[in-house]
Parts: structure tokens; sequence; C-alpha cells
């Protein structure tokens, strides 16, 4: 059966009539509602999915919603089909193909609906709905969880019928970035304290390592990505030209599975698909090589170095020439003979690799030209093994987790 959702011009199935907890599509949704336990759903916060979510009396108020949405378009009221209705409290983000609000049950308890858009070429939710199922049966702390997957009765005009819903969590290491900046306009960079990125890292690379084990690549990850999920007071401490950021909770979870990925099954041959944004990109899909368990390890590399920095490493060129040539000219590293060999036999790069024998490795000159402090020398340790041109030198997740950066406090 087809994945796709319909869109909200056209009429729902009969058998999705109920807002259910991730309901097989080809399965009739049970005639009470229930969530992923088997417990009637909303009930207060006894459940452990109500135990996470925001409330009126527990959060303070959010202080992120992108400033460019329309929220003239926008319901004032979410209805669930057959099932609860939802009060849109605003937004936690806007995207090309889709849109995430911020609604409130009438138990006071907030959930993120992510909605998707109606475009000439449909968005497939499959991934992404997979995805969702295999991390709310093998769920971990770092990881956003589906709470519930089902149909709106009154999507807005520009939203198909499908909606994800998760729980209410905070905003991005980025938003909090953006926000310090626009607080402090004297200062030129926000950045993260080292603790906080000490903390906030090793809860990203154990959430990765846990998508890894269930055979999931991300390939999307990036600081707008991750998110705070308590507390999200924070301090700043002004420092020449930044402010420095420090969280009075760190605690995160990756989200947004959007592009979602899964790994091939043993002995089948991976091909070659172009994936991640152009900054957070790994050098083997600049070189027409599949990306693999290390393409993700190579985007947080990218993330740390922006959370620790206060500016995109690889801001994004016009062209991929261009874009590849910036990260290696930046980093000083050499692309190992065997990735070079390896890409003129897949035949998949149509770019001119002749400036590759212009640079010479250089960490000094390269990535080590960003330390502002010597004692920070160990997290760019953590970075140069994190930016390892060949994915097969590169660490796995689970090292990273082992690294000195994130056992040395």
């Amino acid at each position: 059966m087809k994945r796709n959702q319909p869109s909200s011009s056209q009429p729902i199935p009969e058998k999705r009539k109920n807002f259910s907890a991730v309901e097989n599509d080809e399965k009739e949704a049970p005639s009470e509602l229930k969530n992923e336990e088997g417990a009637e759903t909303f009930q207060g916060p006894s459940s452990r999915n109500e135990q996470n979510q925001m409330t009126e009396d527990s959060s303070t108020p959010y202080e992120y919603e992108p400033a460019h949405v329309d929220k003239t378009s926008l319901p004032k009221v979410l209805q669930v089909l057959n099932g609860p209705e939802f009060r849109v409290k605003g937004v936690f983000g806007d995207g090309v193909y889709g849109i995430v609000l911020r609604v409130k049950h009438n138990n006071g308890n907030y959930f993120a609906a992510k909605l998707f858009k109606n475009r000439a070429v449909r968005y497939d939710t499959h991934n992404e709905e997979e995805a969702f199922k295999m991390i709310r049966d093998n769920p971990h702390d770092n990881l956003l969880s589906l709470t519930y997957l089902g149909w709106l009765q009154n999507p807005p005009s520009f939203c198909t019928a499908r909606v994800l819903m998760t729980q209410a969590c905070g905003p991005s290491l980025s938003d909090v970035m953006t926000k310090v900046k626009r607080e402090q306009p004297g200062c030129e960079f926000a950045v993260y304290s080292l603790p906080n990125i000490r903390e906030i890292g090793k809860q990203i690379a154990a959430g990765m390592e846990h998508l890894e084990k269930l055979k999931i690549y991300h390939l999307d990850l990036k600081s707008s990505n991750v998110v705070f999920t308590e507390s999200f007071a924070y301090r700043t401490e002004l420092k020449a030209d930044r402010a420095v950021i420090d969280m009075s909770h760190t605690d995160v979870k990756v989200i947004d599975y959007g592009v979602a990925q899964f790994h091939r099954s043993s002995g089948s041959r991976s091909s070659f698909q172009l994936a991640q944004a152009p900054e957070m990109r790994a050098p083997e899909l600049f070189l027409g090589l599949p990306y693999n368990t290390k393409s993700d390890v190579w985007s947080m590399g990218c993330m740390t170095l922006k959370v620790y920095s206060g500016r995109t490493p690889f801001p994004i060129q016009t062209t991929q020439q261009n874009q590849f040539e910036l990260l290696m000219s930046t980093l000083q590293k050499t692309v190992p003979e065997n990735m070079l060999e390896e890409s003129k036999r897949e035949g998949k790069c149509l770019l001119n690799l002749s400036f590759l024998q212009t640079i010479v490795n250089d960490n000094e000159q390269g990535l080590h030209k960003w330390v502002r402090e010597e004692s920070h020398r160990t997290l760019f340790n953590l970075l140069d093994l994190m930016f390892t041109v060949d994915p097969s030198n590169r660490p796995s997740f689970g090292d990273i987790k082992k690294h000195e950066f994130f056992l040395n406090k």
C-alpha cells in the first residue's frame, strides 16, 4: 500500500477513523483512543509521554518562534479525526515541506504537531514514520520519539491531513545562539561554554550511536535539529567579540528524521545518493561515494565547531565545486589516494579535483587555527578525528563517546 499521505482535498480513508499511537497503515485503528502502552490517552500527567510535556505551570514562555510565519493562515484548533482537539498556541518551525505547530491539549500539556505541506512533488513521509516507529519501540533519552500518528479533520488549506505528534521540546542550539546575538548586538558571535559543549556533545553521540544500532542514517544532523528539553534559562558572559552561553540545563534530544535512510541489508551494495546539507556534507558524498555510518559523524563535527566558534565553518557556496574547495582548503586536509581511486571507479563525481594538488595536510593552518585557548586542545583533538577524510578511518559514535574530551571534566 502506498505510504504517501493524502492531500487535504482528498477524502480520508474510512479505516483511518481514530487518532492512535502509530498504527500500521494496513490495519484499522482500534475504536477507542489508545496510546503506545495501550492505556487510554490524554487522561492526565500520569502516562510516560505526558510526564515529559511542557505545561503552563512548568514551562517558561516560548520565545523562539520563527518571525516570518504568517499565522493568519493557521487554524485556532487542530481537530484530530474522531479524537481530541488541540489549541494552536504557536509555531516551533516552518520549512519547505512542513510546519511544526505548538499545540495544547485541554489537560494543559503541550505537543509538537508536524504537518506536511501540499506541493507539486509530494513529500514522502514513509521513512520518517518508520524511523519514528523504530525509535518508539527502542527509545533513547536523547532521541525525539513519536507520541501519536494520525489524521486531521481540519488541516490548514496548505497542508495535507497527515499529522505526527511528539512531545513539545524547547529551542534548538541554533535558536538560543540567534537569540543571544540579538540580545547582545555588540558581540559578533554567540558560542556555548566548553562545559556545555561537553555535556551536549556527549548526549548527541549517545543518541546517534543508538540510531546506528537501529540501522538508521539521520543525514540532517545540525544545530537546528538538536533541542533542549528542560529549562531554557541561561546566562551569558561577554568576552571580546563573543557572548558565551552557559545553559542552566543541558539535556537535549536529536530531532527531525525527515530525510532519514536505512542501512542496506548485509551483502547488498550501497549506491550513491546525494544527502546532507551542503555545509554539513561529508567528503565522501562530494566524491560521489555512498553515505555510510560515519557520514553523520562528520556532520556532528561541523555542528560542534559551529557551537564552539559561533559561525558556520563551511558556509554554503553557489556550487558543489566551490563548496568542496572551501571545505578542504579550510581544513587543510588532503584526500587519500584510495578514495580518489574509488571515486574515479564509481564515476559519480562531476567535480574538478585538480585543486587538491595545492593542499597539504596542515592542522595548525587548518582546523587548529580556530582554537581560542590552549585548554581547548582536547576538543580539537576530537574534531581532528571527526574530520578524518576517509570514513573507514573516521571514529564511530561509540568511539567518540569514549574520547578523553567527554571523559575529562
